[in-house]
């Protein structure tokens, strides 16, 4: 998968060069002139959310079990772990925000961690939903097991 070729700032049509032509384009309601363009691949779900050409954040969900990916080589080695494989403990020791997500049919959680100037000034988000592959364990503790699909912005 193309994932080590994306970037914050790159263009749409860069994205597209990657990942094809986007399956669904939606406007960002609370970020003004935003769009987020969805994408789909054998391994995963890829949302680009784009503002004037730019790329401004991107998330990846992983949707096959198979897929590894270092996420040492996306996060300026500041995060070990294997993307939609490693435990949140295991990649984030102490999060800036965490954040939990009940509804009556659906399930999500999240940790956001800020790194400062080694990443860029970039908050790395890992997220465990039901989108995703894997399992999460102890709702809403952090010593869960299962997916972290990854965030940035």
């Amino acid at each position: 998968m193309r994932l080590s070729e994306m970037a914050v700032g790159v263009a749409l049509d860069y994205v597209k060069s990657l990942f094809g032509t986007p399956l669904m384009q939606k406007d960002v309601y609370n970020v003004a002139g935003a769009a987020d363009y969805i994408f789909t691949t054998k391994h995963a779900w890829i949302v680009a959310r784009m503002r004037s050409g730019e790329l401004l954040a991107w998330s990846v969900t992983v949707t096959d079990k198979r897929l590894k990916v270092d996420l040492r080589n996306r996060t300026f080695c500041l995060v070990k772990g294997k993307l939609g494989r490693s435990p949140f403990p295991d990649v984030v020791a102490q999060p800036s925000g965490v954040i939990e997500e009940v509804g009556s049919v659906s399930y999500a959680y999240a940790e956001r961690t800020y790194f400062g100037r080694p990443s860029t000034y970039q908050s790395v988000v890992f997220m465990h939903c039901m989108e995703g592959v894997g399992t999460f364990e102890n709702g809403g503790s952090t010593s869960c097991s299962g997916d972290a699909p990854i965030f940035r912005h």
